[in-house]
């Protein structure tokens, strides 16, 4: 009679569920060679579109910190003359004060202007902020993300016009 212990079934069991993790394991190999074939083949075709890509990101930085030093000087002219014109203002709302109905809705109204353009001059200063801030969290993700580089660029496009449209307002 033929006696089999327990460890040796356990043994054959776990020799058995080694062979399994195996071959699933050099399946999964296999298809990552060739997710890793694929991904070469799609670089080396977009390969002269990334170099040109890569190779026009100087200009593109260049344009950014172009048109973030003209946002700050903006921003401080803007700050300067909303400083320089609120005592003014004040004068005006003072000497003023002493009339009727009209004198109160020129006073508000100088004074909302003066908020406007205040607020006006944070949102253009943190916008610049926020958009050097994302650039740089770009040019890390751009080495990382070639393929998708297209995308960022009509993205910056947009935030562009919109710095625009906020700096003529």
């Amino acid at each position: 009679m033929i006696t089999i212990s327990l460890s040796e079934v356990l043994f054959i069991i776990l020799a058995i569920a080694g062979l399994v993790v195996l071959v699933f394991f050099a399946i999964l190999l296999k298809s990552l060679l060739r997710l890793v074939k694929k991904v070469n083949e799609v670089v080396d075709e977009k390969q002269a579109q990334i170099d040109h890509v890569i190779n026009e990101l100087p200009v593109l930085m260049n344009n950014v910190n172009d048109i973030s030093n003209r946002a700050s000087i903006l921003v401080d002219d803007v700050n300067e003359i909303v400083i320089r014109s609120k005592p003014e203002v004040d004068k005006i709302v003072r000497a003023v004060s002493t009339t009727m109905e009209d004198v109160n809705r020129v006073s508000a109204m100088a004074t909302n202007l003066a908020a406007r353009a205040e607020y006006t001059a944070d949102n253009v200063g943190n916008s610049v902020t926020s958009f050097t801030d994302n650039l740089l969290d770009l040019t890390s993700f751009v080495s990382y993300n070639k393929d998708n580089l297209i995308d960022y660029v009509y993205i910056f496009k947009d935030f562009f016009d919109e710095v625009r449209r906020i700096i003529r307002r």
